[in-house]
């Protein structure tokens, strides 16, 4: 308490641990306090904690903001990239497919969502991107020049589907390096960025060739 006896301050000691399991305390304690004290004082909580709660909730709104934009923005140029409507919008499953994959190894070893694996995301998207632009772009000439898409897709896979596959292999090799790390957040983040590296990889070469051919068998004008 300060020598005018207007300004009180009470520390409180917490053991550290995952920064949203501290918002439900924290709102007991405004609350709390604003019942006790009424409007006799003004009560702000200030610290650490409350420092992680803000950071981790502009981190969240910020994150989502970020895939949306990105997502409304990936998907009218991939289909001006592609040069095909239906193509374009049939790419986004397998650049979504990558980071959900990511997000449920990261959920299964219990590795937390922090300002370091938040870029995970973020860097598989721009990779994802750009291996099914090539596979479609590939796959949309083979098939108006043969007219068969097993023949097109296996046509594709063979050229473009090679390089894609080394360039993959470098890139997780790379973000593998980040394993031997000493601190622990890049290690996660070399380890799950390869993982979802090798996600879009196998969504390129499996997912995508599946639906191609399936819209193909449809009846669908690619």
């Amino acid at each position: 308490m300060d020598s005018q006896f207007r300004k009180a301050r009470v520390r409180l000691f917490v053991t550290y641990d995952d920064g949203l399991l501290y918002l439900d305390l924290v709102r007991a304690i405004n609350q709390g306090a604003r019942e006790i004290m009424g409007e006799l004082a003004t009560i702000q909580t200030t610290g650490l904690v409350e420092l992680w709660l803000r950071t981790i909730d502009a981190m969240l709104i910020s994150t989502y903001r970020s895939y949306t934009i990105a997502l409304a923005v990936i998907a009218p140029l991939m289909i001006l990239l592609i040069g095909s409507v239906r193509l374009g919008l049939l790419s986004l499953i397998p650049n979504l497919a990558p980071i959900i994959m990511g997000m449920a190894v990261m959920a299964g070893m219990g590795i937390h969502f922090d300002m370091f694996t938040m870029m995970i995301g973020t860097i598989t998207i721009g990779i994802a991107v750009d291996d099914t632009i090539h596979f479609m772009h590939g796959f949309r000439r083979r098939y108006r020049a043969i007219g068969d898409a097993t023949m097109a897709v296996r046509d594709t896979l063979l050229t473009t589907g090679r390089a894609l596959l080394v360039t993959s292999l470098v890139l997780c090799a790379g973000f593998a390096v980040q394993m031997f790390g000493d601190m622990q957040s890049t290690r996660n983040v070399g380890m799950i960025t390869a993982v979802t590296i090798m996600a879009a990889l196998l969504a390129d070469i499996v997912l995508s060739p599946a639906l191609v051919t399936l819209a193909t068998r449809r009846g669908y004008r690619i």
